[in-house]
């Protein structure tokens, strides 16, 4: 398995339970870790063939 990291997304979202929330927003932040096989892609060297 191949791993695709990416860390530290931030955005701001004006949505939630209180009025506040929306009113004022609230910052969001992601890491996300993708493990999947890149085997393909990486013979091919295709855009087709890698994660959209």
């Amino acid at each position: 398995m191949d791993e695709l990291r990416i860390t530290g997304i931030q955005a701001r979202g004006f949505h939630g339970l209180f009025d506040f929330e929306r009113r004022d927003g609230q910052i969001f932040l992601v890491d996300l870790l993708l493990q999947l096989d890149l085997s393909k892609p990486g013979k091919t060297d295709s855009i087709e063939d890698t994660v959209d």
